[in-house]
């Protein structure tokens, strides 16, 4: 259980520091949009789960930078 709230801090903070969605992240790692969901709610994760999420972040690599919407563009 331990490991599985380890890989739980760990993936908040990389959700965060590239934002991303919960849903999206487990996609793109797992290709499974609830894993993080279900990990919430005390689901059991495999060691070999975990190492494989470890490696997906380890590697991950946006493929183009994400903009920040910087206030109203709209030309009046």
């Amino acid at each position: 259980m331990t490991d599985d709230l380890d890989i739980l801090a760990q993936i908040d903070a990389f959700c965060a520091r590239h934002d991303l969605a919960e849903t999206r992240f487990g996609r793109m790692a797992l290709h499974d949009p609830s894993f993080v969901y279900r990990l919430r709610a005390g689901a059991d994760v495999r060691r070999s789960t975990i190492m494989k999420i470890r490696k997906w972040m380890a590697d991950y690599r946006p493929s183009r930078p994400r903009r920040r919407a910087e206030g109203n563009s709209v030309a009046a």
